[in-house]
């Protein structure tokens, strides 16, 4: 029996069972060429479970670049404005419940390569429960990435996981840097969130 029966288009089993922490997930509807279907007793949508997961996946959730995490940590400014009050703004909204903050270990990594690695994860700890989700890049993911931008592997990678979170939003400084994704994901400023 599946604990959960979620509706969503574009994302397989795997993907949402790494999402939903390892649940059995079903989904229901069309995905391109392939329609999925299952036992009627599945398509009745267990009223009650979906009532007490809904709470933890309603929230819009977004994806923060690693660039912003470096203005807020390192002070950084542009020539006129502060970024690190840009990027506190954005955690801000994280920690007033409007949106879940999706943190990969791919930021993770580029983060570590100009500053301590414990100064982003006790950052990240001191957010209330369900506030952060954490999710892990695959080779599946690597290979998504450089199929969709060998020349900007790194970015791609960021889009991929956002995706992969069920990102609404991309945050990031770089506008430049995204502008070939825009149909794949919104990609927005801090201070535009």
């Amino acid at each position: 029996m599946y604990s959960l029966v979620y509706i969503a288009f574009g994302y397989d089993e795997h993907t949402l069972s790494e999402i939903f922490e390892g649940e059995k997930v079903c989904l229901l509807g069309s995905f391109g060429q392939r329609e999925v279907v299952y036992p009627e007793d599945l398509r009745i949508f267990l009223r009650k479970t979906y009532k007490e997961q809904k709470y933890k996946y309603s929230m819009p959730r977004i994806y923060v670049d690693t660039n912003v995490y470096r203005d807020l940590f390192e002070g950084r400014k542009d020539r006129f404005r502060d970024l690190g009050e840009f990027a506190l703004f954005t955690f801000r909204q994280v920690r007033e419940g409007k949106y879940q903050l999706v943190v990969s270990d791919w930021v993770i990594e580029e983060f570590k390569r100009n500053c301590d690695e414990q100064v982003i994860n006790k950052f990240l700890d001191e957010f209330k429960q369900g506030q952060v989700i954490r999710i892990m890049k695959t080779k599946e993911d690597e290979q998504k990435a450089h199929e969709l931008s060998p020349s900007n592997y790194s970015d791609a990678l960021h889009v991929v996981l956002a995706k992969k979170g069920i990102c609404i939003y991309l945050i990031t400084q770089n506008l430049k840097h995204f502008a070939g994704f825009s149909n794949l994901i919104e990609v927005v400023l801090p201070e535009s969130l």
